[in-house]
């Protein structure tokens, strides 16, 4: 199964202290993916970034704090499904900032394997190198000083775009093996941060079920759980005999 772009939300601000705002999902979400970039006296990631109450953990990132900016990517594997509450909240003087989310579907539901991230001055950036694999899913954010129009090359999706005084954006592709590179063109020379996330696919066979309890999954048919987490469950209905308390 490869992983599969789900849903997207967006917002932006000129100066609060924290961005609040409620995502979507379309389907039942294995990873979520908010990327954010923002301008700011000093240039600081985030302090903290929640999806449904629970915190996100920050992957990667590039601050340039010559020029105030900064891109970070956060993920959580196995969220809540349904509609949650997203918030971001800043880590230098409240100024500009954009950030948006991705949720996916098929992903293993363990957030990222690799990450890469760059920082440069110009029309053309770059996320490096991102260790991936075939039916993965790469995601980017790109944030570049000034609000002029941002595209992606052939291979790339464009995903959420935001704009207030710098503009952030983000896209994803198709994973692939031993790595994939993620860049950005924009209508300016300006100082540009980028941060990218390889979100992998769930292990052949596997197939997404619905468990009371914790994140986790059947280790082979020898049974126990490999690797839980907090809320509720993916597993591995393998075998019919594995259906207690199995809500699909």
């Amino acid at each position: 199964m490869a992983v599969a772009y789900d849903a997207e939300t967006t917002c932006n601000d000129a100066s609060a202290s924290a961005l609040s705002w409620t995502h979507t999902p379309s389907g039942t979400p294995t990873d979520v993916i908010v990327g954010t970039g923002s301008f700011d006296f000093p240039a600081a990631f985030p302090t903290s970034v929640t999806y449904g109450g629970t915190g996100m953990t920050r992957v990667d990132g590039q601050v340039a704090g010559g020029d105030f900016v900064q891109s970070s990517t956060y993920v959580l594997g196995s969220p809540a499904s349904g509609a949650q509450t997203v918030t971001v909240n800043r880590g230098g003087t409240p100024f500009n900032i954009d950030a948006g989310a991705i949720t996916v579907t098929g992903g293993a539901g363990t957030g990222a394997s690799a990450s890469n991230s760059g920082t440069g001055t110009g029309t053309d950036a770059s996320s490096g190198a991102v260790t991936s694999a075939s039916n993965d899913l790469v995601i980017d954010t790109v944030l570049y000083g000034d609000t002029a129009a941002q595209t992606v090359p052939g291979g790339q999706t464009a995903s959420w775009n935001a704009s207030n005084g710098v503009r952030t954006t983000a896209s994803y592709a198709a994973g692939a093996s031993p790595n994939v590179t993620m860049t950005r063109t924009h209508g300016a020379s300006v100082r540009w941060v980028s941060s990218a996330v390889n979100i992998p696919a769930a292990s052949a066979g596997t197939r997404p079920v619905k468990m009371a309890g914790v994140w986790g999954g059947f280790a082979g048919e020898s049974g126990g759980f490999a690797g839980g987490d907090t809320s509720e469950i993916f597993a591995s209905a393998t075998r019919s005999t594995r259906s207690s308390r199995l809500v699909r």
